[in-house]
C-alpha cells in the first residue's frame, strides 16, 4: 500500500468520524427531548450491528454450512425481496439461510409464528418439497395494519401459495396442541417482546 492510498484511507476516517461524533451526541443528549424513541432505536441499530458481527456469548456461532454438512446447495428466491420494509426479515444471509434450511431439511409440515406479509413463509413454501404444508399465524387482520401475507396471497398466479395455511390469533393464547409432534420444522418471528418470544420458544 502506497502512501497516498494510506492518507486517503486516513481522510475517510478521519471524514467519517468527524460525521458520525455529532449525530451520537445528538441522539444519546439532545433528541430525548424532541424525539425519546430516538435514542431507543440508534441504541437498537448499533447492537444490532455488534450483533452481526460477534459471536453469540452463550450458543456460540456456527457457519450452517458445516452444522449440518451438506455442501453446496442451491435455494430459490421469488419476490420483492430487494424491498426494505420495518419489522421485516431482510438480511440476504438469514434468508438464504432459512431457504438453505428447507432444501436440506426437507420438512412435510412448516409451523410459522408471525406470517407479517409473508415474505419468509412464500421463502419457505418456494424451497421445500411440493407436498410440505406451510401453517403461518398471525393476529386477526383487523387488529394489524399491514396486509397479511400479501407476498403470498396477491394474486393468483403464485403455485406455491397451495402450500400455505394462514392461522389467525394471539401465539400466546392460540391451540398449539393440534400440531404437538408433527411439526418438521417451527420459525419463531412474532412479537418480539420478552413475554411472547419466551411463550412462543
Amino acid at each position: 500500500m502506497n502512501f497516498e492510498s494510506v492518507l486517503n484511507a486516513g481522510s475517510y476516517l478521519f471524514k467519517t468520524y468527524i460525521t458520525a461524533i455529532p449525530r451520537i451526541f445528538y441522539r444519546s443528549s439532545i433528541s430525548l427531548m424532541i424525539d425519546p424513541k430516538g435514542p431507543q432505536r440508534f441504541l437498537q441499530q448499533v447492537l444490532n450491528a455488534q450483533d452481526l458481527e460477534s459471536d453469540d456469548p452463550v450458543l456460540g456461532s456456527f457457519d450452517i454450512d458445516d452444522l449440518l454438512g451438506r455442501g453446496e446447495v442451491d435455494v430459490e428466491f421469488i419476490g420483492p425481496y430487494h424491498s426494505r420494509r420495518s419489522s421485516d426479515t431482510r438480511l440476504l444471509q438469514e434468508l438464504a439461510c432459512l431457504a438453505y434450511l428447507m432444501r436440506v431439511l426437507q420438512p412435510h409440515l412448516v409451523f410459522e409464528m408471525g406470517t407479517f406479509v409473508g415474505r419468509t413463509t412464500r421463502l419457505m413454501a418456494v424451497n421445500s418439497p411440493h407436498d410440505c404444508r406451510i401453517l403461518t399465524l398471525d393476529l386477526a387482520q383487523d387488529q394489524v395494519e399491514h396486509q397479511i401475507g400479501e407476498a403470498f396471497q396477491r394474486d393468483e398466479g403464485i403455485p406455491e401459495k397451495d402450500k400455505i395455511k394462514q392461522l389467525y390469533g394471539d401465539s400466546r393464547t392460540f391451540d398449539f396442541s393440534p400440531y404437538y409432534g408433527l411439526c418438521d420444522f417451527v420459525w419463531v418471528d412474532a412479537c418480539h417482546d420478552y413475554k411472547y418470544v419466551v411463550s412462543d420458544t
